[in-house]
């Protein structure tokens, strides 16, 4: 396994789990991220398009939304290194559901929406761009607002 050398990585705890898993551990060089540079685009990706735009209450909301935004990148979002094509087109053909609905054929042309975002302190950020995805983590956050409201009512 490939990691970076951060404490959660390097702590004895991790090491040792590995260790007796029979997991070869391997670490990049300190300070050098453009060892891992493809997963440190995903999560920067990630972050800036989803996770920083929103106050998630529970880590349940977070989990959610994450993965959700984790399917529309790997299922929907065109990858201009694929040609235009999800990873799940090019790496997985026979799935059914990567074919992108209406929604994700405005993301794909570039076009902007406008989704209300209760729970985002960063109220600039209400035009936001769906071509990153930003509107899957607004809609699955959106309906969990709604649901809680509703429960406590």
């Amino acid at each position: 396994m490939n990691t970076e050398q951060g404490g959660q990585f390097t702590s004895f705890a991790w090491t040792d789990r590995l260790r007796r898993s029979g997991v070869l551990i391997s670490m990049d060089g300190k300070d050098r991220f453009l060892d891992n540079i493809f997963v440190e685009r995903l999560w920067r990706r990630l972050k800036y398009e989803c996770v920083y735009l929103h106050v998630c209450e529970y880590g349940s909301e977070a989990k959610a939304g994450v993965g959700k935004w984790i399917e529309f990148y790997n299922r929907k979002r065109p990858h201009a290194a694929l040609g235009g094509r999800p990873p799940a087109v090019v790496y997985w053909p026979r799935r059914e559901d990567t074919q992108p609905d209406q929604q994700e054929r405005r993301v794909a042309q570039g076009s902007r929406i406008i989704r209300p975002n209760s729970l985002s302190r960063k109220t600039s950020r209400l035009n936001e761009s769906p071509e990153t995805g930003q509107h899957i983590c607004n809609e699955l956050i959106f309906e969990k607002a709604a649901l809680r409201r509703n429960q406590t009512t």
